[in-house]
């Protein structure tokens, strides 16, 4: 299971537009919890909606990929006019190589942005796309998160990253 990002930003709106758009980046896989928003949030930041508006300006798809099965998916994805795949069962590689193809992207055409080492990263280096580790917006998230993931990436992270 590959855990290295492609890149690591502190947020989703610290991502060049204009570098998706030179890599040849046409969908960004977004997830939801502490990427998009804070954990089971309704509400997404002006600077978050901005960068999601002006990806889709320069033509590039954005879909919400959660495995969330909360209602408040659905709400923020109607907010920023986006698609929303919920219960996605990241890392499972299933749902979203099933999405990407009916979507009509390539694997290479498409980048994962999210919070996570074992879901988010793990997926995209296991359909092989390119990949954003972002920080958490919050240390509020469900509690499995914070046991299981989060304890692992502690003990990875360091021969992960150097820094």
């Amino acid at each position: 299971m590959g855990l290295t990002p492609t890149e690591r930003q502190k947020r989703i709106f610290d991502i060049s537009v204009s570098k998706l758009i030179a890599e040849g980046i046409k969908l960004v896989l977004v997830d939801l919890d502490n990427t998009l928003a804070p954990w089971h949030s309704f509400d997404v930041d002006e600077k978050t909606a901005s960068w999601v508006k002006s990806v889709q300006e320069a033509g590039i798809k954005v879909v919400i990929l959660t495995n969330s099965r909360g209602k408040y998916a659905f709400f923020i994805g109607n907010k920023l006019d986006l698609q929303v795949v919920n219960n996605a069962k990241k890392p499972f590689p299933f749902v979203t190589k099933q999405l990407i193809k009916a979507l009509g992207f390539l694997p290479q055409e498409t980048l994962m942005v999210g919070d996570q080492l074992f879901t988010d990263i793990a997926l995209a280096n296991s359909l092989k796309t390119k990949s954003v580790l972002t920080e958490p917006i919050s240390s509020n998230e469900w509690w499995c998160t914070k046991v299981f993931n989060r304890s692992r990436e502690k003990l990875v992270w360091r021969f992960i990253f150097k820094d």
